[in-house]
This record gives structure tokens, sequence and C-alpha cells, in this order.
């Protein structure tokens, strides 16, 4: 295989890491933003397929990661058929929150150690 070869593979694969982190990042600010949600409610709010929202938060489910939770089952208003509703951790929430207070903190000029 030649040299470009490998990297226009390597730039793929890449692009495609990036793509999904930016994902995942879309998930993780609306569940912090509106709360819990089905994976229906957080396709059709950022307009990412069902598919790929499915496989991000599956993602962010696991134990190595772990910044998103199921949070309840229950009735979907217009479907009412019972679905799952997802939202952040306790461990992402405190971590939002401590970043948050880095930033205000850091806007005031007072430097974290």
């Amino acid at each position: 295989m030649s040299q470009t070869q490998t990297t226009s593979r390597e730039s793929f694969h890449q692009l495609g890491e990036d793509r999904i982190a930016t994902q995942k990042d879309a998930i993780l600010n609306l569940l912090a933003a509106a709360g819990p949600l089905s994976d229906r409610d957080i396709a059709e709010r950022t307009g990412l397929s069902i598919s790929s929202v499915t496989a991000r938060r599956n993602a962010l489910t696991e134990p190595d990661d772990g910044r998103v939770t199921e949070y309840e089952r229950k009735k979907h208003p217009w479907t009412n058929v019972t679905v799952i509703y997802w939202g952040l951790s306790t461990r992402e929430i405190h971590r939002r929150k401590r970043a948050a207070g880095r930033e205000q903190k850091e806007t005031f000029g007072v430097r974290l150690p």
C-alpha cells in the first residue's frame, strides 16, 4: 500500500471519528438543555437519524463512558408506546457544573489551581 493510500484511509477514519464525537456532543448538549428525552425526541431535535442517535447514545451509556443513563420508562405522548427516556448521568451533571464554575471564575479574572 502506498503512503498516499495509507494517509487517505487515516484521514477518512479521522473524519468518521470527528463526526461521531460531534454527534455525541450534540446529544449531550441537548440532554443538558432539555432534560430527559427519548431516542426519537433526540433525533427530531438534533436532525440526526434514529440509527445515529441510537448508536451514539449506546456508546454514551457504556460503563467506560457513562455520561448518559436511563432516566425512566413511560408512554411516549405521541405514540402511546412505552419508551426509555435518557438523561445525563449524575457524574456528567457534576462535571458540567464544575466546568461552568471554572468558566465563571475565569470570567472574573480568578484562576483555578
